[in-house]
């Protein structure tokens, strides 16, 4: 969709100003990036507490370490864009990304739900702490997605919305329902390479 395309001139263009557009590197870096990393962790964290807690955000308590990279994405990402550094906010979004994965993992929410329900509990209530900073993280480059995140994470209400969409990290209540679950990001099909190369081609040419 268009914020796919979006997100491919904001993390290609800003630098090299004469870039050349290339679908084969925009395919891979939406693949890689998107769907691979953070849509990825979203997924996987919103179908766990979908079959586990009856899609509603556990509760628990904000863990230190998981505050504080937080709060660093956020500084680390405000520098960078202020810099017109693109690729370097975008990748620093992913480490937010690939933190949040580590600690899914380590902390092994699928054993801990039977054995230990309030640790899993917890570490599902920090997953979704992590993912609520990347709706608000990713709104400069791709809006329709950052409202698709938080729309999956329950909030719907536009007021609520503009809430977590304010530069800044927003608490998510634990007892939200979540809703709409599926792919925020898709994979995009290499054979609709050739139709927008040619359109792009015309447009061009004018």
């Amino acid at each position: 969709g268009s914020s796919t395309v979006r997100f491919y001139l904001a993390s290609n263009f800003p630098e090299s100003k004469d870039a050349n557009f290339s679908w084969k590197d925009f395919i891979e870096s939406n693949n890689s990036i998107l769907v691979g990393n953070i849509g990825n962790f979203i997924n996987r964290t919103l179908s766990f507490i979908s079959s586990n807690f009856e899609g509603k955000v556990p509760s628990g308590s904000l863990d230190e370490k998981v505050k504080a990279e937080i709060t660093k994405t956020f500084e680390d990402t405000s520098k960078s864009l202020d810099k017109v550094r693109e690729i370097e906010a975008l990748n620093r979004i992913c480490e937010l990304s690939s933190f949040g994965n580590k600690y899914f993992n380590d902390q092994k929410p699928w054993e801990s739900v039977k054995s230990d329900k309030a640790k899993s509990e917890n570490c599902l209530y920090n997953s979704v702490q992590i993912i609520s900073a990347l709706a608000t993280l990713l709104n400069p480059f791709i809006p329709s997605g950052s409202k698709e995140i938080l729309t999956q994470l329950g909030v719907s209400d536009p007021k609520e919305m503009e809430k977590y969409l304010k530069w800044d990290h927003s608490i998510l209540a634990n007892g939200n329902i979540l809703n709409h679950l599926g792919p925020i990001f898709t994979k995009i099909d290499p054979k609709t390479i050739e139709v927008e190369e040619k359109a792009l081609g015309e447009m061009t040419e004018i």
